[in-house]
């Protein structure tokens, strides 16, 4: 009788006297002995679909507009899956006299992701078929080992290979895991400009950004993800408001040989985000399927609120002669409520800059043709930094829910985190000295820059360790 290898790489049966669907069905237990290519099962020749429509004009009364709208949908390569997007926008512009104008611009996206789209984890569905047998039998879920005897009478596993990770027909995963999230995206923006003078112009630009998202996953007591817990639902609704207002004064005076440049800003910024995360668990029953929320034994939640505020006061003025010599100075002044205490929110960043183009000197003018550009940059100033993560600094900021087993069912409970709250922290300073030179050949068909810089940073924003003994893993620290 042929070895169980020889049916398998001979399933036609040439010039071996058995029937090797019989033997292999009955005496080994094997019904596909073609094989399975997982991949053909899970994956499928896909369409994409793409409408673009766009106007632009103006009128005689100053009015110009322009507005596109689009859509595209898409089929996944994988089974169960697609892309749908649906956007638009509309920009208007008024010149309301010689020194009024205003506009308005309004942007808007819609898209909706359906199925496993974006899935690295280690058991994905993608990864699983490269490593799934192949004549393990189609309708073996979760690619249980499957017996028969070798020819030696010894019973011989078809299994998995295994690679560190639980294996699962993809087939059946893909078809069963219910993977949909959305978001809808509104941006508004205004802008609005008065000029009294040629020199002069007060302008303000104001802006507000909405994003919903929302997130719901659904993996069934049927496949491996949901098999230990009867049932898995996460739900994850996401509110992200975005606001900003910026009034500007801008001056660019010129007077014979003197120029002066001068720009004056407000700037006022607010974030609001919003989410809650929901798991439901062992449930009842799963007869809705994603909607079996109500019958679910074991519920944990997880809210998450961010209030992001930041006003920044900006000043710079530049001062010109003859374009040989150009002085800079500016400063910045920022409050960011990240850091807890009052004192510790406002950081003072101040900057001061010369050039002298040589160039534009009497006595280079008999090397202009060769030498076009010859000039020596200095620079000193102040940079900070405030990206830490919100509540950093309070003492029960990173408050989260677990999850402990008690009395045959799974409690949720307050988790104080591994993270310590620092109230002391404030701005991470960077001083910063530059001096540079650039220099142009052949009215700039050449040219050559060299700089030199040196930077100092204090007060960094570390996530310092903790002994073990305090409780807490880590703390955000200013150190230097």
């Amino acid at each position: 009788q042929p070895s169980i290898w020889e049916l398998l790489s001979n399933p036609t049966g040439k010039n071996i006297d058995a029937d090797p669907y019989k033997v292999l069905k009955e005496q080994y237990g094997i019904t596909n002995p073609e094989g399975t290519k997982w991949i053909d099962l899970v994956t499928r020749a896909a369409k994409k679909t793409f409408y673009d429509l766009s106007f632009s004009g103006s009128t005689e009364g100053g009015t110009s507009y322009f507005g596109s709208m689009g859509y595209a949908g898409e089929e996944g390569l994988i089974i169960n899956s697609s892309f749908k997007r649906l956007s638009g926008l509309l920009n208007l512009e008024q010149k309301i006299n010689s020194m009024l104008t205003a506009g308005i611009k309004l942007q808007y996206t819609n898209t909706v992701y359906d199925g496993i789209i974006g899935d690295f984890r280690a058991n994905n569905a993608i990864g699983q078929l490269n490593l799934l047998n192949p004549y393990i039998n189609r309708d073996n879920t979760f690619g249980a080992q499957e017996g028969f005897t070798g020819s030696n009478g010894q019973t011989i596993n078809f299994n998995n290979g295994g690679q560190g990770v639980n294996l699962e027909n993809p087939e059946t995963r893909i078809k069963n895991y219910v993977s949909n999230r959305g978001s809808d995206w509104l941006a508004g923006n205004f802008n609005f400009s008065f000029k009294p003078l040629t020199w002069l112009e007060f302008a303000v630009n104001a802006g507000l950004i909405t994003d919903n998202q929302n997130r719901k996953t659904y993996a069934p007591s049927t496949i491996r993800e949901g098999r230990d817990v009867k049932g898995r639902i996460d739900i994850e609704p996401r509110r992200d408001n975005r606001f900003v207002i910026q009034p500007r004064i801008s001056i660019n005076k010129k007077y014979k040989d003197h120029n002066l440049n001068a720009t004056f800003v407000f700037e006022a910024r607010k974030e609001i985000v919003n989410s809650v995360f929901t798991r439901y668990e062992q449930f009842n029953t799963e007869i809705l399927k994603e909607s079996s929320v109500a019958a679910a034994k074991n519920v944990t939640s997880s809210p998450n609120f961010q209030d992001k505020r930041d006003q920044s006061y900006i000043g710079r003025i530049q001062y010109g002669y003859k374009s040989r010599y150009i002085l800079t100075a500016s400063t910045r002044i920022d409050q960011s409520s990240r850091f807890v205490g009052n004192s510790n929110r406002q950081g003072v960043f101040p900057a001061l800059a010369a050039a002298w183009n040589v160039t534009e000197e009497r006595f280079m003018k008999p090397f202009q043709k060769v030498l076009s550009t010859f000039k020596f940059r200095a620079g000193y100033g102040i940079t900070g930094n405030n990206q830490i993560p919100t509540g950093a600094g309070i003492m029960t900021g990173f408050l989260s829910n677990t999850s402990y087993p008690f009395n045959n069912a799974l409690n949720s409970a307050v988790n104080p985190n591994t993270r310590f709250g620092n109230p002391d922290l404030t701005w991470e300073t960077t001083k910063g000295l530059n001096l540079g030179i650039d220099v142009g050949f052949l009215k700039d068909r050449f040219t050559l820059t060299s700089n030199v810089y040196r930077n100092v940073t204090t007060g960094l924003l570390l996530d310092m360790p903790l002994t073990g003994y305090s409780g807490f893993n880590s703390a955000f620290q200013n150190l230097g």
